[in-house]
């Protein structure tokens, strides 16, 4: 199973963006989705949404500074 940590980075076109976790969804193949809400100021452009879980693409997020 999946890591359960809400507050997440994501990265996206290869920025790291700060995200909440709303929902699970495991697949039929076995594999995880998440549904993914933006949790930084606006003004950027839209990124959030569902996406298939991807440990090297979204990680915890427990500090302010983003993975290496």
């Amino acid at each position: 199973m999946p890591p359960r940590h809400a507050e997440v980075w994501v990265r996206i076109a290869g920025t790291w963006r700060r995200g909440l976790i709303l929902t699970w969804i495991e697949t039929e193949a076995g594999a995880w989705e998440v549904v993914i809400a933006a949790d930084e100021p606006g003004g950027q452009p839209p990124w959030q949404g569902r996406y298939i879980y991807d440990p090297a693409a979204i990680r915890p997020r427990h500090g302010d500074d983003p993975p290496g």
